[in-house]
């Protein structure tokens, strides 16, 4: 082999190193990104299901006296970083539900285990049909 075979080589070894070096990096940070998340201090968190035991993920759930939402992620847990020093209330909602108040909620609860049911139907449906000759 010739030196501008070596030389090629070396150049195509180089790249590849720097782009597995890239992925590496890019992989670190996204665990990174995630492990962070998941470690958000929360000063009230629960969970969110229907009757059958099913999570409800994109639920939301309001801090009534802080005004503030959030939305449940894909395993029905709501997490609020700041909590008031008394006892409060949570509205729940989701489309096809009926709202769900927790009311008189303490400070510092990390267990809120929140069940929300299907909603009534209200509409009625009439069908009519003329009798075939």
């Amino acid at each position: 082999m010739n030196e501008s075979n070596h030389s090629g080589i070396r150049k195509v070894l180089s790249f590849q190193s720097i782009i597995l070096i890239l992925i590496l990096c890019s992989v670190s940070l996204y665990g990174f990104a995630a492990t962070a998340q998941e470690t958000e201090k929360c000063s009230i968190e629960g969970t969110v299901k229907d009757p059958l035991g099913n999570v409800i993920p994109g639920a939301n759930v309001l801090l009534e006296e802080l005004s503030l939402i959030q939305t449940t992620d894909g395993e029905g847990h709501f997490c609020f970083p700041e909590a008031p020093s008394h006892p409060f209330n949570l509205l729940v909602t989701y489309k096809g539900f009926a709202n769900e108040w927790v009311k008189n909620v303490e400070p510092g609860s990390t267990d809120v285990a929140v069940v929300i049911h299907p909603a009534d139907l209200r509409e009625s449906i009439t069908v009519t049909a003329a009798t075939p000759y």
